[in-house]
């Protein structure tokens, strides 16, 4: 049976220590980089929504007031048509 030296020992286990801070040190680092990506794509989506509904409220009252002067114009087609017919009909 063959021993291990005590120096072999001591540097297989500072490498471990190594890796296991090093692995650590990874994952935290990635929880850090994710909770600021959350925060910023949430600061970024607020003011796009933001804007999106403005933008869709404007559009929405421009579409209203096109549809009320559609309204306006129809009406007084009819009205001008129907006051020619009867006209027309008084005079023949």
């Amino acid at each position: 049976m063959t021993t291990i030296d005590q120096a072999i020992v001591e540097e297989a286990a500072i490498l471990t220590a190594i890796g296991i801070g090093t692995a650590f040190g990874l994952l935290v680092l990635l929880i850090v980089v994710v909770a600021v990506v959350r925060v910023s794509s949430e600061f970024v989506l607020e003011r796009v929504s933001g804007r999106a509904a403005a933008k869709a409220v404007q559009e929405e009252a421009e579409s209203r007031n096109r549809a009320h002067a559609a309204v306006a114009a129809v009406t007084a087609i009819m009205a001008a048509r129907t006051r020619a017919g009867t006209a027309g009909g008084d005079q023949g």
